[in-house]
């Protein structure tokens, strides 16, 4: 399965590792990703990474269209004042 992912922090990079690691493919949304921190914690095999704005319709639209996966998990925080 294709799994999209937005945020690529904490929750989300173990979250990745464990659908990995069942035989997903997992694409992280993320507006500032650290390629470090995500191999560190989900490795690179079966990771994409598109950098963007979940607050930015039409970039998450793209990546919706790109990723075109089967199951969307938000995990990014939400700024007030953003």
């Amino acid at each position: 399965m294709r799994i999209l992912i937005s945020g690529a922090g904490l929750v989300g990079c173990h979250t990745a590792k464990e659908l990995v690691q069942s035989g997903n493919e997992v694409w992280f949304y993320d507006i500032n990703p650290n390629p470090t921190y995500i191999e560190a914690i989900a490795g690179k095999k079966g990771i994409k990474v598109i950098k963007g704005d979940l607050l930015d319709l039409p970039a998450t639209i793209r990546a919706m269209k790109q990723a075109k996966p089967s199951v969307v998990s938000i995990q990014q925080v939400l700024s007030e004042g953003r």
